[in-house]
């Protein structure tokens, strides 16, 4: 039971760029070359079965390899509505940065309100997501990144303090600097 959808030109994708390079750990073992790129989407649905929850018109998004293509067919499953309030590209990125970034943070890293967490490749997909759920959970976040450009965007999303770890060889001496000497409480890599 698939529920095709058309990603319209308005609609968006998210992929993962070692996805591009072979180097993805579903490339090994989920998904075997030749494939369509793309691990989370967002669109309007054309086609569903009678006995779906999803119509024609409704605008979802969710995650299913292949979600590059134009159309793309999907489990119900892999479905979800869209608020009317969000933009395609704003539902593009959430199927699967939003659940690992929450289960690195708050499942495995147990983050607290108050805490503090380092978030490396903080302007990344995964990196971003994380900046602003710990943000969501009243954390204080420390973001590093390569580019200063990067770190603005970081920024934009929520994070506390932005460390440039390539002009700053000794990124860990400035993370400690802005803690007080405490370091953090959880290390998002």
């Amino acid at each position: 039971m698939y529920a095709p959808l058309l990603i319209p030109k308005s609609g968006s994708s998210h992929f993962h760029y070692h996805q591009i390079q072979g180097k993805h750990q579903n490339n090994r073992d989920l998904v075997v070359p030749p494939f369509i790129l793309g691990l989370e989407f967002s669109g309007t649905v054309v086609s569903a079965p009678k006995s779906s929850r999803f119509s024609l018109g409704d605008r979802v998004f969710g995650g299913a390899q292949g979600s590059l293509a134009q159309q793309i067919a999907v489990r119900p499953t892999s479905l979800h509505h869209m608020p009317s309030s969000w933009t395609f590209a704003d539902a593009a990125g959430l199927a699967a940065t939003a659940p690992v970034s929450y289960g690195a943070l708050i499942i495995r890293g147990r983050l607290k309100k108050g805490e503090t967490v380092l978030v490396h490749a903080a302007a990344g997909g995964l990196g971003l997501m994380a900046v602003q759920i710990a943000k969501a959970m009243g954390a204080r976040v420390v973001a590093t990144s390569s580019e200063d450009q990067k770190l603005e965007i970081a920024r934009r999303y929520g994070a506390d303090d932005c460390i440039n770890y390539r002009t700053n060889g000794q990124w860990w001496k400035e993370v400690l600097e802005k803690t007080g000497g405490d370091g953090v409480d959880v290390v998002y890599e």
